[in-house]
């Protein structure tokens, strides 16, 4: 019995042994050709990018800031090459202050070969985008954006002369191009006066006509989109369109949404985006065939910037520290105090900030009600003290308080196009909300006294808003639309630093919503 059981076991190995063998023989074999096809018969090309940097030359808890991206990008090739997707500059007070140039000047230093041109760009002007352009040492990109014909609304076909369409870079003898494309919703989320007379053409005509002119040029083909990564069901179309409409573009290095997008494959098309900040960066490979300079795979990894795993550059510190020095005399001076953090919240909702800046702004405008764009709110109140520093991250922008008069009747169709729109829930002083989503129904009560009363369509309410929103901003037209507007010349941020020293401090009830907006 015991030689039968050992006879048996051996055939049984044998038999295992066999398809194991072959098994391992076709892994070898596989192996073999995709080091082959991807290794041996290619040579690489890295690419690092960043987006929506929005100014952030300095580190923020650790991560991110120029002086360590410097020193990650020397231990790359030195032929590696370096493009941002757009939103570059515009966001902290050591960029703002200078409209940006201190942030293009850090760009220089480390070398950009190309950046595209975001919808914060024109938030300082075209004169003052048209002037950065002539400080920077690479180009912005953006072929999607035309100076609007005279004698219509269609574009001249003619572009302004601090934008290209597109730039080629050789390396190792392959052609890359990169093409720029800029959101064509740019005009409803910038000032009026800033895009004046631009037109922002269908980003994916031109990315058709780019990929048609380019195939000529070059041998991969590379879009910096600052369209942004949609969500299934969006109804705007960024990335994920653009790919799927367009053949030809070998990637999307993208920006807008702060969206970390590692890697989605879309037709031949990859996909790819970090969350902004530039507290990570991209690290994208073209593995391009040794004949054809075509590319055969690219792969993209996310990397976390920080002095603790690269250090920092001795030299970009040295210019980081000469800008920061008078910026932290300016704003490090303490304004206020805050018993409990006060947070911006989902966009869709009611949140802390957003309460405390509305009822600071009717306050000051002495006005009836109130109204902030939550995309407008850019950062938090931390617990603790606040600084002016603390006060410019919260409102970046150079917005003033503009009242206006509106009917009750005006006021509730302005709250439906709150609630259904695109760009979120506008933050609200004065009244309090209840909408049901199912059935599009909404009531209102509005202060009065030391009670309230219900909405009244006929009643006419003086309404105040900061000038981006009065101006139509975030596609309310509503507002641009009111009666006897005024801009009052103050300041937003004067107005919050202003109350922050007279209260003194911040209690910490306001650190939680008070149920002003109630979503069914």
């Amino acid at each position: 019995m015991a030689g039968f059981l050992k006879n048996t076991t051996k055939k049984l190995m044998n038999m295992i042994k066999k398809p194991l063998k072959y098994l391992a023989g076709a892994i070898a074999a596989a192996g073999l050709f995709f080091y082959v096809k991807y290794y041996a018969l290619t040579f690489p090309v890295v690419i690092v990018y960043t987006n929506d940097l929005h100014g952030n030359i300095l580190p923020r808890k650790g991560e991110g800031g120029m002086a360590a991206l410097a020193a990650f990008l020397k231990k790359l090739p030195d032929d590696t090459l370096l493009l941002d997707a757009g939103d570059f500059f515009q966001g902290t007070p050591e960029s703002d202050l200078s409209g940006g140039k201190n942030t293009v000047l850090a760009m220089n230093r480390l070398g950009y070969d190309a950046a595209a041109v975001g919808n914060h760009e024109f938030d300082f002007g075209q004169k003052n985008l048209s002037a950065l352009s002539k400080t920077a040492g690479f180009p912005f990109l953006a072929a999607n954006i035309y100076r609007k014909n005279p004698a219509g609304q269609k574009h001249s076909g003619e572009r302004p002369v601090y934008i290209k369409p597109y730039t080629i870079k050789e390396v190792k003898g392959a052609r890359i191009a990169i093409f720029g494309l800029t959101s064509e919703r740019t005009p409803a989320m910038s000032m009026p006066a800033n895009v004046d007379g631009l037109i922002f053409a269908d980003a994916a005509e031109e990315a058709r006509r780019m990929v048609a002119e380019l195939s000529e040029k070059a041998d991969t083909i590379i879009a910096l989109s600052h369209l942004g990564f949609e969500k299934d069901g969006a109804a705007w179309r960024g990335d994920r369109a653009l790919a799927a409409d367009v053949d030809g573009i070998d990637a999307i290095i993208g920006a807008h949404t702060h969206t970390e997008v590692r890697g989605k494959k879309i037709g031949r098309t990859l996909i790819v985006q970090t969350s902004g900040g530039g507290r990570t960066v991209g690290k994208m490979t073209l593995r391009l065939d040794k004949k054809t300079k075509k590319p055969r795979l690219i792969t993209n990894r996310i990397v976390k910037i920080s002095s603790v795993r690269y250090g920092e550059d001795s030299g970009m510190k040295k210019f980081v520290d000469g800008i920061t020095s008078e910026t932290s005399r300016k704003l490090g001076k303490v304004v206020g105090r805050a018993e409990a953090d006060i947070k911006r919240g989902a966009k869709g909702a009611e949140s802390p900030m957003g309460n405390l800046l509305t009822d600071i702004m009717r306050q000051k405008a002495a006005a009836q009600l109130a109204f902030h764009n939550p995309g407008g709110i850019r950062a938090d109140f931390k617990s603790g003290d606040i600084t002016l520093r603390d006060v410019y991250s919260v409102n970046p922008f150079d917005n003033t308080i503009v009242t206006m008069k509106m009917t009750g009747a005006t006021v509730r169709e302005l709250l439906l196009n709150s609630f259904d729109g695109q760009y979120g829930t506008l933050q609200i002083s004065g009244m309090r909300v209840v909408y049901e989503r199912e059935t599009k129904k909404l009531s209102a009560a509005v202060a009065d006294g030391d009670g309230t009363s219900r909405l009244d369509d006929k009643k006419i309410y003086t309404v105040a808003t900061n000038s981006f929103l009065a101006a139509g901003g975030d596609g309310f037209g509503i507002f641009a639309a009111a009666k006897s507007r005024r801009d009052t010349g103050i300041s937003f941020r004067d107005a919050v630093t202003e109350y922050l020293q007279k209260t003194g401090s911040i209690p910490a009830r306001r650190g939680k919503p008070d149920g002003r907006i109630e979503i069914k």
